[in-house]
């Protein structure tokens, strides 16, 4: 009996700390899907002694103890100190030896105690419940276990159109939701296992979260929350002037429940809907970690040893220091035994790999100087402020490998840098205002992919980041070749060459046509220059991928390469406008070209005439980041 109940306190203690693990990992905070969960914890917990004792068994095998025992061969040789096992016996099951009394016939009155006076108490509610009527109630409850019933109190027909809305409201979410059954049956179970914590922690949490869901069905509705709070704070006093508590599914039952429910209100209770797939995760995985916490067995597995290259054994009888047997044993004869099997190699555990981490790095707030604005990630300049901006420079693929040095990056901007499969990170607001300067030295020959990795967990250590990811539907763009063929010129070096241009930068010089023309540059580069009625980029050794990606960024999109063309090109576009988020956008002041200079065409229609490419507009599907935590202040270096 006793090793029954040890079972089923703990096997029902960790179904219920599986369930309340599932709700953590898969973030179902909405009070009605909690509800649905922790209701099928407590039915399992119900049928918990019959799976017990009638269930098959799933055997979980486990390492035995590392304590000594005998084996039957060697047990003649280690008799009793004192009386034969029978005649040990022999004296238990005498007459007259055994107590009036036992532990278990305590434990047994007091259970029967107990769940007798519990039972009692639920069947004298019960029949008081059925039999309430509006003289007898003091605020509005719902009772009825198979037909549930809204009961007001006197005097409701004086209430403000707005507080009756609210009551029925609350009150029709408990009978839909059959609240008194489930209610009636938490007590029942708080009854029945009255010594086990978890029975009465279901109970408490099913009425607060049946509460809590019917208040979200009321703000579904479009009520005030701070006249329902109101309306909530009229029927607790009510309560508390009267005395009187009814034990059935109520509005307002004072207690310590009700603040928190008041400041959920006010606050906002969570009124959206958990997926269907995240439910259906929930209960899968609940399900799961049930089935095999109620039919596991531990089940021990012998250890086998593997035998010596060679050994010698020699069965002989044991030293005279050891007591003789009651009866004389006659000892077997010396047995030599030879094993030559050599021991089978164990093989060896694959170690993990080691995580990829910068040879030395350095992460510091630092200040950002007057006239620079950080927002979104991107530093600009006042107009007029004249200051040198400074420049995060190094890593794979620039003239510094082996180095990077940024004086003035923000943390958003450090996580799109890590993080480049994110369409778009969303945090705390500091990760776009709160400046950094980062220092770091790796291995000249690190590759882009190795970079990224490293700068990961460069802010997971010095950040403690946590986040999650989400998808969403945006609309896209894809790059492809028009109807009379791309209109490119291949690069003449294809290699991945690296700029090295030593000594300071040549100045940009403004041609004719009012856009500024860059100095020559060997190697990849890119530029956007702009004039009065539009924009020019130019680019150099650049690949369909490339093009495509910045596009995305200066569009605010998602540009997919369906060009099929895999080599580097040389080209420029010139265009009308500005691009950013709604396409191409018109020129900040009007246009007003030379008589004898074309006017720009737009973006959309400069790509086919000026490169042979074309954009089309799709739906497309994205991952974004949400940031859960990060730490304002990164770890000391």
């Amino acid at each position: 009996m006793e090793s029954l109940v040890l079972e089923f306190v703990v096997r029902a203690a960790l179904i219920a700390a599986a369930a309340a693990m599932v709700l953590f990992v898969l973030r179902i905070r909405t009070a009605a899907a909690q509800h649905a969960v922790w209701t099928g914890v407590l039915l399992l917990m119900l049928a918990l002694p019959g799976l017990i004792l009638l269930a098959p068994k799933v055997a979980v095998p486990v390492l035995p103890s590392t304590g000594r025992y005998l084996s039957r061969e060697m047990a003649p040789y280690y008799p009793p100190s004192s009386a034969s096992a029978t005649q040990q016996l022999e004296e238990m099951s005498a007459p007259g030896s055994a107590p009036a009394w036992s532990w278990s016939m305590i434990w047994v009155g007091g259970y029967v105690l107990g769940a007798g006076v519990l039972l009692l108490r639920l069947a004298v509610g019960t029949i008081r419940a059925n039999g309430l009527n509006s003289a007898a109630c003091v605020v509005p409850v719902t009772v009825g276990l198979f037909g549930p019933r809204l009961i007001l109190p006197e005097g409701w027909k004086e209430w403000p159109q707005g507080k009756l809305n609210a009551v029925l409201t609350h009150e029709r979410a408990h009978a839909r939701r059959r609240d008194p059954l489930l209610q009636w049956i938490a007590l029942f179970n708080r009854a029945v296992f009255w010594f086990h914590p978890l029975s009465w922690w279901l109970e408490r949490r099913l009425s607060a979260l049946a509460e809590e869901a019917c208040d979200a069905a009321v703000l579904q509705q479009g009520h005030d929350p701070r006249d329902y709070a109101n309306y909530l704070l009229e029927l607790a006093r009510a309560v508390q002037r009267t005395g009187v508590r009814v034990n059935v599914m109520g509005m307002a039952m004072p207690g310590s429940y009700l603040p928190q429910r008041i400041r959920k209100i006010i606050a906002g209770v969570s009124t959206s809907r958990v997926s269907s797939a995240r439910m259906a995760s929930a209960f899968i995985a609940c399900a799961v970690c049930s089935a095999m916490l109620a039919a596991g067995r531990l089940e021990h597995t012998p250890q086998i040893q593997a035998p010596p290259v060679v050994s010698l054994a020699v069965r002989a009888p044991l030293p005279e220091a050891i007591p003789a047997p009651a009866e004389p044993v006659k000892a077997p004869a010396p047995v030599l035994v030879a094993q030559t099997q050599a021991a089978p190699v164990q093989p060896i555990p694959p170690q993990p790999p080691k995580p990829l981490n910068f040879d030395a790095a350095s992460v510091k707030p630092t200040s950002v100087p007057d006239g620079i604005i950080i927002g979104d990630g991107k530093r600009l300049m006042r107009k007029g402020a004249g200051l040198q901006m400074p420049r995060n420079t190094g890593g794979p693929g620039t003239a510094d490998p082996g180095r990077i040095h940024f004086p003035l990056i923000t943390l958003k901007e450090l996580l799109r840098r890590a993080y480049s499969q994110y369409y778009e990170i969303n945090g705390p607001g500091w990760m776009d205002s709160q400046a950094f300067a980062v220092e770091a030295t790796m291995p000249a020959e690190t590759t882009r992919e190795q970079f990224e990795e490293m700068l990961r967990n460069l802010i997971s250590d010095r950040f403690q980041l946590k986040y999650h990811s989400e998808t969403k539907e945006i609309t896209g763009y894809v790059l492809s070749v028009a109807k009379n063929g791309p209109k490119l010129k291949e690069s003449p070096n294809q290699n991945e060459a690296v700029p090295d241009v030593p000594g300071p930068r040549q100045p940009f010089t403004r041609g004719p046509d009012g856009f500024m023309a860059p100095p020559p540059h060997p190697g990849p580069g890119f530029a956007l220059l702009n004039a009065r009625d539009g924009q020019r980029m130019v680019n150099q050794q650049q690949t369909m991928q490339d093009f495509s990606k910045r596009l995305g960024g200066m569009l605010d999109s998602i540009v997919t390469d369906g060009t099929g063309l895999s080599a580097k090109y040389d080209f420029t576009v010139t265009y009308a406008g500005r691009l950013g988020k709604d396409g191409a956008l018109p020129p900040s002041s009007p246009a007003s070209p030379p008589d004898d200079v074309a006017p720009l065409p737009d973006f959309f229609s400069a790509l086919p005439e000026q490169l042979g490419l074309k954009l089309d507009k799709k739906k497309v599907q994205v991952q974004e980041m949400v940031v859960d935590h990060a730490e304002k202040t990164p770890a000391s270096n």
